[in-house]
């Protein structure tokens, strides 16, 4: 009997994920990298006593898949539960919004009265998805993808509401300026 085999180009999350899978299923695998390490933009890298992870996203609850592939790896027992409070920097404070009640930032000092009404405009905008976006599979949400999140929240709330929540969002969760991302991006997080 001959084994079907595949090369798997890139060893970073994807290709990592591909050739396990592969060779979960029978396949045998060459998975072939041209960076020293494989893992991507994803690391871990301690300096002066502090490990810094370096990947674009973290994982939450809702990347099923990728807790899925977690568990099959046995990695699950890694994964350390963080808070689900941000902090926003402003006017040299911090100010703390938890994402398990959204809803209290109606009361943070974070924006004035009209950024907060603007910012209303993207809840509003949001609720009337019939779905959540899937951060794994915005195909379902293709027709939103027509501007960037900085063109978007230019257009639907105010600077203030970008310079405070969209662009320091998008920096954080996906390491890039909201000029660079798709509004779907900013729905997603």
């Amino acid at each position: 009997m001959s084994q079907n085999r595949v090369v798997v180009v890139g060893g970073g999350l994807a290709g990592l994920t591909a050739a396990h899978y592969l060779q979960k299923g029978g396949v045998a695998v060459k998975l072939l990298e041209a960076g020293a390490r494989v893992g991507g933009r994803v690391a871990s890298v301690r300096r002066d006593g502090y490990t810094l992870d370096t990947g674009a996203t973290q994982i939450s609850t809702g990347y099923l898949e990728y807790l899925a592939l977690c568990r099959d790896l046995g990695l699950d027992r890694h994964l350390v539960p963080s808070s689900s409070v941000i902090g926003f920097i402003r006017d040299g404070r911090i100010h703390e919004i938890d994402g398990k009640n959204p809803l209290k930032m109606a009361f943070s000092p974070l924006l004035s009265v009209r950024g907060k009404l603007a910012a209303a405009r993207t809840v509003l905008d949001y609720a009337r998805m019939r779905r959540p976006v899937d951060v794994l599979d915005v195909s379902r949400h293709h027709a939103l993808d027509i501007e960037s999140a900085e063109d978007y929240a230019l257009r639907r709330c105010n600077q203030e509401v970008y310079d405070t929540l969209v662009d320091p969002l998008m920096r954080a969760y996906v390491m890039t300026r909201a000029s660079r991302v798709s509004a779907l991006e900013w729905f997603s997080t």
